[in-house]
């Protein structure tokens, strides 16, 4: 009877040491993985710090071109009418020579 009780220890013994092994191995690995998010959380952190700073600047940036761009709207309309009477032209200028200097014949 003390045989099996002694073996029944040393058999739920064991059992423990080896869960007890494999927690600290399990608690090994989770501090490496902590260490390696806590890194990289510094560092993209380091890389994002002034973030906001340039995206504020870049909205300003654009809301600036975007008013420049508003200005320009009535020379773009003046340059797309010049564009036009000069393609005009050149139809005219090609069809005058086509014909000639005499005029069409009738």
């Amino acid at each position: 009877m003390i045989t099996i009780a002694i073996s029944l220890n040393i058999g739920l013994a064991l059992f423990c040491l080896g869960v007890a092994w494999k927690l600290v191995q399990f608690r090994r690995k989770l501090q490496r993985v902590t260490r390696a998010l806590t890194i990289a959380e510094q560092r993209t952190d380091r890389v994002l710090f002034n973030a906001p700073y340039y995206i504020l600047k870049g909205q300003t940036g654009t809301e600036s071109l975007q008013g420049q761009l508003f200005g320009l709207g009535p020379l773009q309309q003046r340059l797309d009418r010049l564009t036009a009477i000069y393609s005009l032209l050149r139809v005219g200028h090609r069809r005058w020579r086509s014909v000639g200097f005499r005029g069409r014949s009738i």
